[in-house]
């Protein structure tokens, strides 16, 4: 509620604001403004109901083998504007494996793992992706977790960054679950790692 809340409270400002306009510049900035809060009330919707069907296991699991290294290699892709925008070093680590999985929805926890590291790592910080046999890891350079940040990162709504809606961990928690798979979070001695296996 409250994540809905702040946006539409915004909204609610701006619409006040568009009626009392005087020039069209202005208009157009508020109604700019009205669109970007629209579409993040859809965003969190929509995400709130991918996390509530996975939760409630009505997302059926599409598993073939793939190579894990292929997937993250996308991932790090789409993600080539933020990690030059921090100027963010990137470590590959991989050995060969192939993954019996649905590799839509396990690209889906690689790109939450690597939003989540993106955003908690500094400017020219380092990234590190780690491919062995059993067990993926993404690390990266950073504030360690408190005991407490540890156990209530998964749960939904928990969040440490003022734009996320802290739902992308329940995601990868969700997803992880649903596969079957081990997975945790850990502190480093450069910062804080994830890992599934």
């Amino acid at each position: 509620t409250h994540e809905i809340k702040t946006p539409l409270g915004i909204i609610a400002g701006y619409s006040e604001l568009l009626e009392d306009a005087t020039t069209q510049e202005s208009r157009e900035k508020y109604i700019s403004i009205i669109n970007e809060q629209i579409e993040r009330i859809n965003s969190i919707v929509l995400t709130m109901l991918e996390l509530s069907r996975l939760e409630s296991g009505k997302i059926e699991l599409n598993n073939y083998y793939v190579s894990l290294s292929e997937l993250v290699e996308e991932v790090i892709d789409d993600f080539e504007y933020e990690l030059e925008k921090k100027q963010l070093h990137v470590v590959k680590e991989y050995e060969v494996v192939d993954l019996d999985c649905d590799p839509i929805q396990i690209e889906r926890v690689i790109n939450n793992l690597t939003s989540n590291a993106i955003k908690h790592t500094e400017e020219h910080g380092t990234i590190t992706y780690r491919i062995m046999k059993h067990r993926f890891e993404i690390e990266n350079e950073g504030h360690h977790l408190s005991q407490e940040e540890m156990e209530s990162i998964w749960e939904a709504y928990i969040s440490k960054d003022q734009g996320g809606t802290g739902l992308g961990l329940p995601i990868v928690k969700a997803i992880l679950e649903r596969h079957g798979y081990h997975f945790g979070v850990e502190n480093t001695e450069k910062g804080v790692l994830f890992y599934f296996e």
